[in-house]
């Protein structure tokens, strides 16, 4: 991990082990305020947190994930972290009825910044489904963010309090929104509040709403089988004009090594960096069996003096060459991460699904839509993915986002009569930012983590090109090569509250030294584990002798 994130954990470490420390004392006043003291001596001594918290996650159960995610909510952290969450003009809860009078109604929090009447008349909003586990969290949660972008954006949040497993298992949660969807849909907003399909001042119909859904973690798996369910419904349903996804969690397969096909798809990210397809390394180049590739300073060196031609011909016969190599995936990179273990991803998948149903991973794309069929991928909104470089689940992202290019680019090519690329802009269909020496849960950082407002940030400038129009020619953080005078028509609706000219330009910066290319990341992970285990093994081996 880089420093800052390290240190952001450290102190996440110790307030899981205080507050399992506390979780059984009664009463509830007690139990707050000795979960904050316990909490406090494990800052102190972290190595004991460390060990407690090691004992729990080896062994989790659905009361420690709960008593954990949960945390943000209680009294004492929400006293501290009370200006960390800005104040909005309205923010409350709605209870929509299910279409079956038998369900129980589903919670919506609303976030929102300006007046009623701007309220009522909005016609762009956002959808969110939180993350947490499937098992867990609330949108009170995820106020810190949701808060920023209702005011970055100037649009109504809906973040869908859909029902938690295992009381729920799977499909409920994604019934539960498709059935929001629905009536957001049937009403034009009017549902929530919202004027519906004719403006109150002229009575004069309104066009539908443009939507666009986000989710974090399990919430990114929720909202990604939801735009999967809209573009399938029998009823005809406006989809989605977006999806912006924050380490999604997408697959459930959980493996040591890379198939071959995905590998294939891995490395053809490096397509897009050069010196990052030269700079891969791979365990078989290596003299010792435990190192993971040579030093390719000098290879570079050989490949940048070659044609375009003869360069273009090295990476088809290098990608060639590597296809039977194996490359380890996240989950079994950083299978000891601080922030979501193995042992936690199982017993989340095991809730989810519940004990009466065995899906099959590798078909069933509404548990795990990565797996879904080209068709209905190329269906898809464009789609914005953030993740850490060491989160367990960073291939899910990478995979996602190479099937999207793949998908969207052999639609553009049957749309357009097309042999090649040239004039396919993948911009505009996907994009993956991947934030150096991070893991999970950035976003509920904001008070330990610097980037994290910086983040949010980002993630709020790609909700308002998503919003506001012209994609092509919005001056919105993570699109390079555009001028802050460049526009978009739509753009003149832009909010109040929208990014100022340097706090994009402070944004642009970090992305510059901050994020990590794809085509990196294996080059990254496998020196990562080389340090990890061959040096810890050679210094051993040193001390003893």
């Amino acid at each position: 991990y880089k420093r800052d994130f390290y240190r952001a954990t450290w102190i996440f470490t110790a307030l899981d082990a205080g507050f399992w420390t506390a979780m059984n004392i009664r009463p509830n006043w007690l139990k707050h305020i000795l979960s904050f003291v316990f909490t406090i001596y494990y800052l102190i001594f972290a190595d004991q947190a460390v060990e407690r918290v090691r004992r729990v996650r080896a062994c989790i159960t659905l009361e420690h994930m709960r008593v954990s995610w949960n945390k943000a909510d209680t009294p004492i952290i929400r006293f501290i972290t009370y200006f960390d969450r800005p104040r909005i003009a309205m923010q409350h809860r709605i209870e929509l009825p299910r279409r079956d009078a038998h369900l129980p109604p589903v919670g919506i929090e609303v976030f929102f910044h300006g007046s009623k009447e701007a309220y009522a008349s909005a016609t762009r909003c956002i959808l969110h489904t939180h993350g947490g586990g499937f098992v867990a969290m609330s949108p009170r949660c995820h106020e810190e963010y949701l808060r920023r972008w209702a005011i970055q954006t100037g649009v109504p949040i809906f973040s869908i309090d859909y029902k938690k497993a295992p009381e729920f298992p799977y499909p409920y949660a994604i019934e539960e929104c498709f059935d929001v969807y629905e009536q957001i849909r049937e009403t034009n907003g009017g549902c929530l509040g919202l004027e519906g399909w004719f403006h109150a001042r002229d009575n004069t119909p309104k066009a539908p709403l443009r939507i666009i859904g986000t989710g974090d973690s399990a919430g990114g798996n929720i909202i990604t089988a939801l735009a999967y369910k809209i573009i399938e419904s029998p009823k005809p349903l406006v989809p989605l004009a977006g999806l912006v996804l924050v380490y999604p969690s997408l697959d459930f397969n959980m493996r040591c090594w890379i198939e071959p096909k995905n590998a294939d798809l891995v490395r053809n990210e490096s397509a897009h960096s050069l010196p990052s397809l030269a700079e891969t390394r791979d365990h078989l180049g290596h003299k010792s069996p435990l190192a993971f590739g040579p030093d390719t300073v000098s290879a570079w060196r050989r490949i940048r003096s070659q044609s375009l031609q003869e360069r273009t011909g090295a990476r088809v016969a290098s990608l060639k060459e590597k296809s039977a190599r194996l490359m380890m995936t996240s989950q079994a990179s950083y299978t000891a991460d601080r922030m979501l273990t193995l042992d936690m991803l199982r017993a989340m998948v095991i809730m989810y699904l519940g004990p009466h149903r065995h899906p099959d991973f590798e078909r069933e794309y509404y548990v795990a839509p990565i797996v879904a069929p080209e068709h209905l991928i190329a269906q898809l909104p464009p789609v914005y993915i953030i993740c850490g470089e060491r989160d367990p689940l960073v291939d899910d992202s990478i995979r996602f986002a190479a099937r999207i290019r793949q998908a969207k680019l052999q639609l553009w090519k049957r749309k357009h009569a097309a042999t090649d690329a040239a004039g396919f802009d993948e911009d505009l269909h996907v994009r993956l930012k991947v934030v150096e020496g991070a893991s999970h849960a950035f976003l509920h950082m904001v008070a330990l983590y610097p980037p994290t407002k910086t983040i949010i940030g980002l993630l709020g400038g790609w909700f308002e090109e998503l919003l506001y129009g012209d994609v092509a020619s919005m001056p919105m953080p993570g699109r390079e090569g555009i001028s802050g005078q460049q526009r978009g028509k739509a753009a003149d609706d832009l909010p109040a509250g929208s990014l100022s000219a340097d706090e994009r330009q402070h944004i642009e910066h970090w992305q510059r030294s901050s994020l990590v290319h794809e085509a990196e990341l294996m080059d990254r992970r496998n020196q990562h584990i080389y340090n990890t285990h061959v040096l810890t093994f050679e210094h051993n081996h040193a001390t003893t002798a």
